[in-house]
C-alpha cells in the first residue's frame, strides 16, 4: 500500500482511517460500531485477518471505496465517521485558507469527494472555489510554464 505524500483527506486516506478503526474493533480493543459493521459488510468480511487479507497489497482505489460510505454514516450521526470527515474537512479548509493568503486568481478542488467536502465547508471558504478549468496535469504544465517565464 502506497499513498502519496499530501494525500490527507483523500478517499484512500478516509478508507485507511476506517479500516484501522475496524481492525481495532475486530481485535477487541474498541467497541464494534456502525462504521466497523459497514466496512466489514462492504468488504464481505467478519474477522480482522480477513479484512487485512482483503486489502493487503491493494492501492489507494481499494481503500477509497468506502469513502462515500463514511460520509453517509457521518450524515447519520456516526461519531467515528463524523470524526474522520471533520478531520479531512479541517485539513482542506486550512489548506484553502493558507492558499487564499496568496490571493490566487482561482482556487479549485478536484476528486470524487470534492462536492461532499464543499457541501460541508464553511460558506465563506467554499464560495472561494471555482470549478477546475483543466485536469491537474494540464494545470501543472501551465504552472511550470508560468514559473519558467518568471525566472
Amino acid at each position: 500500500m502506497v499513498f502519496h505524500i499530501g494525500d490527507h483527506a483523500s478517499g484512500a486516506w478516509m478508507g485507511l482511517k476506517a479500516i484501522e478503526h475496524s481492525l481495532l474493533a475486530l481485535d477487541g480493543f474498541i467497541e464494534i460500531d456502525q462504521l466497523t459493521r459497514s466496512v466489514c459488510n462492504h468488504y464481505d468480511v467478519t474477522k480482522a485477518i480477513d479484512l487485512s487479507e482483503t486489502i493487503l497489497g491493494h492501492g489507494s482505489k481499494r481503500y477509497g471505496e468506502v469513502a462515500p460510505l463514511i460520509f453517509m454514516l457521518a450524515d447519520q450521526g456516526d461519531s467515528k465517521s463524523t470524526s474522520i470527515v471533520n478531520e479531512g474537512l479541517n485539513y482542506i479548509s486550512g489548506m484553502a485558507k493558507r492558499l487564499l493568503e496568496y490571493k490566487p486568481n482561482r482556487l479549485s478542488i478536484i476528486g470524487g469527494l470534492s462536492q461532499l467536502y464543499l457541501d460541508r465547508m464553511d460558506k465563506s471558504i467554499s464560495d472561494q472555489f471555482s470549478p477546475p478549468l483543466h485536469s491537474p496535469e494540464i494545470g501543472a504544465l501551465i504552472y511550470g510554464r508560468n514559473q519558467s517565464a518568471n525566472t
